[in-house]
């Protein structure tokens, strides 16, 4: 079992089929899990949505993807936000990784 700590990851995502996996991967690899990651999608054709689905069948974390379709940079991140319950949010953007490191 992981220790879980109250951060919502926040994922939006765009056409980031080339780095999604390996942006998951990098919160997944952390020291603790986060309470969730939630997944935005503004409206990819690239595949990244099944890359997503892919990897929150492995996790042994909570991955949400949201079932609607935000247009828009902002809105994608304000939809994000809004589905998260952690006392904190971090986003991580699709073609970024994160540093292992205690939460």
């Amino acid at each position: 079992m992981f220790d879980t700590v109250p951060v919502s990851v926040c994922l939006p995502i765009y056409n980031g089929a080339l780095y999604i996996r390996e942006a998951i991967q990098s919160i997944l690899n952390q020291t603790a899990v986060p309470q969730e990651i939630i997944v935005s999608d503004s409206g990819s054709s690239d595949g990244s949505e099944n890359i997503v689905r892919e990897e929150a069948r492995r996790a042994q974390a909570k991955l949400i993807i949201l079932p609607t379709k935000t247009r828009g940079m902002v809105a994608n991140w304000n939809s994000a936000i809004r589905a998260a319950s952690g006392k904190y949010i971090k986003f991580l953007f699709q073609d970024d990784l994160l540093a292992l490191k205690r939460w």
